[in-house]
């Protein structure tokens, strides 16, 4: 999800959003600060929707792009083929999709970038580039790119094993150096994977569902620093889908209850010494934001009746506090 101004945007599956009354979703909607919004509704009349779903937001630009498995936009009368990704300005959708599968999308050097499966690419305002020496090639890892990070000015990729047009082995994590993309130590692994990544300080934090770093036990959650991979705070019990630097503390995310030796609920704040549980509403962590001094978290969080619902949650200090839901 992201946020535009006053207005928050979240994207995941075809769903029903209800702040006080249901209103029909096609996996995109909008929150004004009291109710939630169709952005899309692409099995209605008006055909404003995506036929997939989305997996990332990000604004760039003054524009609003979406990422995930879709093929289709809807324009309020007809259907715009704009595989993979969709650029949302506002009054409509417009077509920038080149197609693929895109499960991440990150600002880098004044370009958004998005992992796709199979590569990662640049979009410069016109134009898609693959981020390889063979600009024309489209498949520059043997396996899924599963998100982007920026860390000291570079881009690095997480989830692919081995870059295809070297065959270099990445095991997991990959850093372009302008030519090629090339190892990050000896990655992530044997087994397991990262999916997300974050500058926390001068380190990167990597998160995702894996038991080991060059080498090093970790659990799910390790950082590097440049040059070595360390353990994180003992890591977490299950697989971490959420990172956000904040300050000189780093908020996790993810689907675990246990975050060193602590009793968590899918979300923690590591201050470099100890954890500290984030309230106990929370099942599921998918995103964070910040924004206005605000924490924001998309995913699956209890409701006032102890029910589990999904939506977006802004953090008081204290607890998760729903803005509506999207179940």
């Amino acid at each position: 999800y992201a946020l535009d101004g006053s207005t928050l945007f979240a994207a995941g599956y075809s769903s029903q959003a209800f702040a006080t009354t249901p209103t029909t979703l096609g996996g995109f909607s909008s929150f004004d600060g009291s109710s939630w919004a169709p952005v899309q509704q692409a099995w209605t009349p008006d055909m404003q929707g995506l036929e997939g779903h989305a997996t990332a937001a990000q604004q760039w630009h003054g524009a609003l792009f979406v990422a995930g498995i879709f093929n289709f936009v809807g324009t309020g009368t007809n259907f715009l083929r704009s595989s993979g990704v969709a650029r949302w300005d506002g009054p409509g959708w417009a077509s920038v999709g080149v197609g693929g599968q895109h499960f991440g999308l990150e600002v880098w050097n004044d370009s958004l970038g998005a992992s796709v499966n199979g590569s990662a690419r640049v979009w410069n305002g016109s134009t898609w580039r693959t981020v390889s020496t063979n600009h024309a090639g489209s498949v520059v890892f043997d396996d899924f790119g599963n998100g982007l990070a920026v860390y000291q000015g570079d881009l690095y990729v997480l989830g692919p094993q081995s870059a295809a047009q070297n065959y270099l082995p990445l095991n997991g994590i990959g850093r372009w150096d302008g030519n090629d993309w090339e190892p990050v130590g000896n990655g992530i692994g044997p087994s397991g994977w990262a999916s997300v990544g974050t500058q926390w300080g001068s380190n990167l934090a990597i998160g995702g569902s894996f038991s080991s770093a060059s080498g090093t036990p970790v659990r799910s959650l390790a950082y590097w620093d440049g040059s070595a991979y360390h353990d994180l705070g003992g890591g977490v019990n299950n697989e971490v889908y959420a990172l956000l630097a904040s300050g000189s503390d780093l908020l996790v995310g993810g689907e675990f209850t246990e975050a060193g030796v602590e009793s968590v609920h899918a979300a923690a704040r590591w201050d470099g010494a100890n954890w500290h549980a984030m309230g106990t509403r929370a099942r599921t962590i998918n995103r964070f934001r910040s924004h206005g001094g605000m924490t924001y978290a998309a995913g699956a969080f209890l409701d006032d009746n102890g029910d589990v619902v999904g939506g977006v949650a802004r953090w008081t200090g204290m607890e998760w506090q729903l803005l509506g839901s999207i179940s």
